[in-house]
């Protein structure tokens, strides 16, 4: 699942990591729609900021796949907000 959150920021932002679109869904399966939305946005000092959200995944169908959370550490720049760590995982219900 890393790398769905890379959808809200853009090349020029992670010039380390040239990507594109097309090499984020080259390996998607095809039916399966990523949905992933912000719950909040916190500067912690030093240039650091954390980010944390939602996903989930659904078929075709509309039928639930899997859903779970997503944080981030961000250095932030003069001119940049870039992605220092990322993590999700699915929910366990445990």
């Amino acid at each position: 699942m890393m790398g769905f959150t890379l959808f809200l920021a853009t090349a020029a932002l992670l010039p380390a990591r040239r990507i594109s679109l097309e090499s984020l869904t080259t390996n998607a399966v095809p039916g399966v729609t990523l949905d992933a939305w912000s719950y909040g946005y916190r500067e912690i000092g030093n240039s650091l900021a954390l980010g944390w959200g939602g996903y989930n995944l659904t078929d075709s169908d509309g039928a639930t796949i899997e859903y779970g959370q997503w944080g981030n550490i961000n250095k932030i720049t003069a001119d940049r907000d870039m992605i220092v760590m990322e993590r999700a995982g699915p929910f366990s219900g445990q």
